[in-house]
């Protein structure tokens, strides 16, 4: 789980098509992990996880958290 959630502020946000490989590869990818856990204590680890990505300092990290929701 952890080596998916760092993508999210990771290297690939030096990319040009970041929120394209995020909106298309990653989210489902982290959303699948979450339904197929199908364990209480499990999926609020990997949304804990995620949602500490939402106090990234960088901007697109930032920009992509407030435009999805």
């Amino acid at each position: 789980m952890q080596p998916l959630v760092n993508q999210i502020d990771g290297s690939l946000q030096k990319l040009n098509s970041y929120e394209g490989l995020l909106i298309e590869h990653l989210v489902p990818c982290v959303g699948q992990l979450a339904v197929t856990v199908a364990n209480d204590a499990l999926w609020k680890s990997v949304n804990y996880q995620v949602l500490l990505k939402t106090r990234s300092e960088n901007p697109k990290v930032s920009f992509f958290f407030s435009s999805i929701t």
